[in-house]
């Protein structure tokens, strides 16, 4: 690493190009940074000439980027793109004010001078001419802006945004050489690296990115995932993965951070949720782990990018192949966001063929049974996420409905009886209630293939929140009480498109009004319209006819013996696989350990969503089963032994030290050797090999692993 601190001219003039990588964030500047920006030049131009006064404007972190040559030195700019994106965007406001105002007989500054020196390299050909190149739509806006040609027809708002904000200013400043003399005062740290990959260029710039506007936890996730790698490979995960990802959140940095905190929880099977703010540290962990030394990076970030848009299809509603789907992650979205983990596990098991979408649906109905009554009675939210997240580690693929009713069952948090739900609907207040009018609406349409659009209705209280004297009169001389008792109860709520035109008149007004009750062709709407009185009898009937239906909506919990007797052997099977996993890797040496982690990480992507299962049933040990056993792995010193179930011939193609084990009796170590008909011997000793021997692990999977008892 070089570094020296120079004026902002020393760093830009010249034939220079600067680029900013994909996995840089787009142009974030607000009002706030452009004003500090501005005050700061305004401030250092107003000295005189000989004043040797400077302004530290922050730091420019560059790594060489291939393309340069003696003509053109080009930098990749891996911190620092905000200030030189603002900066260029000031000196084109500066050179076009200059070219519209008429210049004096000897101008001190010209528009040609600002171009030349400081936005385009002026005798190089078009794809070399610009000194700094954006990424995506920022890009094209920029370009227009520097070349002076037509916005593009979907400019970059921010960028056109803060050109257009510099030149009121500018305009309005009517002294170009005191803004030329203040932008050449700025003082720059400028820190070249000499290598653009490894930790070094990620830990520099997280110590220098604190001088600028703070990174979301989404966008240092995408730094440090993508900045060591080199520029093609960088810009085909971005183009191919990291994009999709970001567009299936709508480019909401908040919305991903929130992605990436609950996808570490998912990935690390915990219960309790990591702080936002530490995020992208327990990111880092979780990648170091994922990739496991030399690990396919496009294969972790192609699972990273599956798992996001799951997740944004139902936080964001991302995505509509299955309508059914989406009306039912609609429903849920509606209650709570926080089953995230939950929902986006099951959409997986679908996604991998373990759950069909009838299967699926009926987990989704479980969840939104299991919120609403929850919500009704107005029992604990507190610590949904945890309660979820135990739901979602404890998800059997094969079993996903029963595991899910299991889970429930079993959690802290019960699921609500309909003796519970009953007594709620029909004698609690509902009114004030969040999920009042999402009662009200699923009441009125769910059941039915047609329905009524109820987007434009109100929430109505058919007896009114204020008593007329002739609601009085109709209610006698209970009336306070009974109005206290019934105002919010589930029997005086309804929806309309009148509400304003109801207010509080009589219900002998409202039944029979223009646009009355008894013209309403809502469903919720039909026992009031054939009442004569609304009273204490109406509103309990209609009370507990709406209650009937709400427990048809949302049906019990119900949960078979014999799901929670396969939900527990099968959790007291993995809880005991994972310690005898762990207990085996750590009696492994470095290098073997180190061979194994690269053959794990791809035997466990073999059959998605948890289909592999991994036991260990002594020192050095491990087997794989999906549910048949189809590899068993052997920790040697210095390599690892991997014995098949199949024949050798099935591998005969494959680069690998392949011995024919029909003739052995035993293998030092094995559980399975002796059990198998076919026996192949494979002695792993590089990693140059672990693809042969995945390919050779997926053969073996598909002749037996899925038909061999465990």
């Amino acid at each position: 690493m070089k570094a020296q601190d120079c004026d902002f001219p020393l760093l830009i003039e010249g034939s220079k190009q600067f680029v900013i990588p994909v996995f840089q964030r787009d142009y974030s500047w607000s009002d706030e940074q452009l004003e500090t920006l501005w005050d700061d030049v305004w401030r250092i131009g107003a000295s005189s000439q000989g004043d040797e006064r400077r302004h530290f404007f922050g730091a420019v972190v560059l790594v060489s980027a291939p393309g340069g040559g003696a003509a053109l030195s080009r930098w990749l700019v891996v911190d620092g793109q905000q200030r030189l994106t603002t900066l260029t965007l000031l000196l084109a406001a500066l050179r076009d004010s200059l070219e519209q105002s008429t210049p004096p007989a000897q101008p001190p500054i010209s528009a040609q001078q600002v171009a030349g020196r400081f936005l385009v390299n002026e005798y190089l050909s078009e794809h070399k001419r610009r000194k700094l190149l954006l990424r995506r739509r920022d890009d094209a806006t920029l370009e227009s802006i520097v070349l002076g040609r037509r916005l593009p027809a979907e400019p970059s708002p921010r960028i056109r945004h803060a050109y257009e904000w510099f030149r009121r200013r500018v305009g309005d400043a009517d002294s170009p050489e005191r803004i030329h003399r203040g932008i050449t005062r700025l003082r720059i740290v400028e820190v070249i690296l000499r290598r653009a990959v490894g930790d070094d260029v990620q830990a520099i710039f997280e110590s220098l990115n604190s001088t600028g506007l703070a990174l979301a936890e989404s966008d240092q996730i995408r730094n440090f995932v993508l900045m060591g790698l080199d520029v093609s490979q960088q810009t085909e995960l971005y183009r191919n993965h990291w994009e999709p990802l970001e567009r299936a959140f709508g480019r909401d940095s908040g919305h991903q951070s929130q992605f990436f905190r609950d996808y570490v929880g998912l990935r690390r099977r915990v219960t309790q949720q990591i702080r936002l703010d530490r995020t992208y540290p327990e990111f880092r962990k979780l990648w170091s782990e994922i990739q496991c030394e030399d690990r396919d990076v496009e294969g972790a970030v192609r699972t990273l990018r599956n798992t996001a848009e799951r997740y944004a299809a139902f936080r964001l509603g991302y995505g509509s192949d299955a309508p059914e789907t989406q009306k039912r992650l609609a429903r849920i979205r509606r209650l709570y966001v926080t089953p995230a983990n939950l929902i986006t596990r099951l959409l997986e098991f679908q996604d991998a063929g373990h759950l069909s979408e009838p299967g699926l649906h009926a987990c989704l109905d479980l969840i939104e049974s299991y919120l609403f009554r929850r919500m009704i009675c107005g029992w604990q939210t507190r610590s949904y996420w945890s309660v979820f997240a135990r739901m979602a580690r404890d998800l059997d693929p094969q079993r996903a409905r029963e595991s899910l009713a299991v889970g429930m069952s079993a959690s802290s948090y019960d699921f609500p009886s309909d003796s519970a739900v009953r007594d709620a609907l029909t004698t609690r207040q509902l009114d004030g209630l969040y999920g009042c009018r999402f009662l009200l609406e699923s009441l009125e349409k769910r059941g039915w293939k047609e329905s009524a659009s109820t987007d434009n209705l109100q929430v109505e209280h058919i007896m009114p929140r204020h008593l007329s004297s002739r609601w009085k009169q109709d209610l006698g001389d209970d009336a306070e009480e009974i109005h206290d008792v019934w105002i919010g109860r589930l029997g005086n709520l309804t929806l309309t498109g009148y509400n304003p035109e109801y207010s509080n008149r009589s219900f002998a007004e409202k039944l029979t009004m223009g646009n009355g009750f008894q013209d309403s062709p809502l469903r919720l709407n039909q026992y009031i319209k054939h009442q004569q009185r609304w009273g204490v009898t109406a509103m309990r009937n209609r009370g507990e006819r709406l209650a009937d239906r709400a427990l048809k909506i949302w049906r019990p919990l119900q949960v078979k013996l014999q799901w929670r007797l396969d939900v527990m052997r099968q959790q007291k099977t993995r809880r005991a696989a994972d310690r005898g996993v762990q207990h085996a890797i750590s009696a492994m040496d470095r290098t073997t350990r180190g061979l194994f982690g690269q053959i794990r990480s791809g035997l466990l992507s073999l059959s998605p969503a948890a289909g592999i299962i991994e036991l260990s049933e002594r020192k050095g040990q491990i087997s794989y089963h999906a549910p048949g056993f189809f590899l068993e792995v052997l920790a040697r010193r210095a390599h690892v032994t991997l014995l098949l179930p199949i024949g050798h011939h099935h591998l005969s193609d494959l680069s690998l030290i392949v011995e024919d084990g029909s003739d052995r009796k035993f293998v030092v170590g094995s559980n399975y050797f002796w059990k198998c008909d076919g026996k192949t011997i494979i002695s792993l000793w590089d990693s140059d090999h672990v693809e042969s021997a995945l390919v050779a692990a997926s053969r073996a999977l598909d002749l037996t692993g899925r038909r061999t008892p465990l």
